[in-house]
């Protein structure tokens, strides 16, 4: 299995408003983005587990990126959450494997 690379912009690796676990999320996100549909949808478990961080640390990290607008959440009752990552949608998309 080749290794999966994900594009953390500029703007979210040197923006010191956010901190360092915030900037590791998103480019966790940016692993699950998808250039067809806009949009990456991993769950919480999947995102604690692949960076090793308590539910409660994510959370912290997705509202800095959320209201920094880094990323736009999308709450459908009964369904799993979708997150767009609007540097990303502009850019292109991910490098690497495509994530569905």
């Amino acid at each position: 299995m080749s290794p999966k690379f994900g594009k953390s912009p500029e703007e979210v690796l040197s923006n010191p408003r956010l901190s360092d676990a915030a900037a590791r999320v998103y480019g966790a996100l940016a692993l699950y983005f998808n250039s067809r549909t806009l949009q990456c949808n991993p769950s919480q478990k999947a995102l604690c587990d692949f960076l090793h961080y308590p539910e409660s640390k994510l959370k912290r990290a997705m509202k800095e990126l959320d209201q920094d607008g880094q990323i736009v959440r999308h709450y459908i009752p009964g369904r799993q959450t979708w997150y767009e990552l609007p540097l990303l949608s502009v850019s292109g998309g991910s490098v690497g494997e495509p994530s569905v």
